[in-house]
């Protein structure tokens, strides 16, 4: 997962840290609440995480970590399978209000 967060660019601890950084900010009646829809394949959820597979794919590949074979076959599965149900995207939503 760390080689498919570094290839599409993203920290995938960093909402994790929520609210304190907000606090540390200066803000106040910080908080944090995390979301994570449902992907079920050929969905929308499911399309967007076979947009990053795709995208991320030739990385993944030349790691060693999986065959083209193998990153080919999930994307099959994401784009057509209804039966697929999966909980791994968490979306983190922070806030705060700054001092009057």
């Amino acid at each position: 997962m760390q080689l498919l967060a570094a290839s599409v660019g993203t920290d995938l601890t960093w909402g994790r840290t929520f609210p304190p950084p907000f606090e540390r900010a200066g803000l106040t009646d910080a908080d944090a609440v995390v979301s994570s829809p449902v992907m079920r394949g050929g969905g929308p959820l499911a399309v967007v995480f076979q947009t990053l597979l795709v995208s991320a794919s030739p990385g993944l590949v030349a790691s060693g970590m999986v065959t083209s074979e193998d990153m080919d076959e999930v994307i099959t599965i994401l784009n057509a399978d209804p039966s697929l149900v999966d909980y791994s995207i968490l979306g983190i939503i922070g806030w705060g209000r700054r001092p009057a």
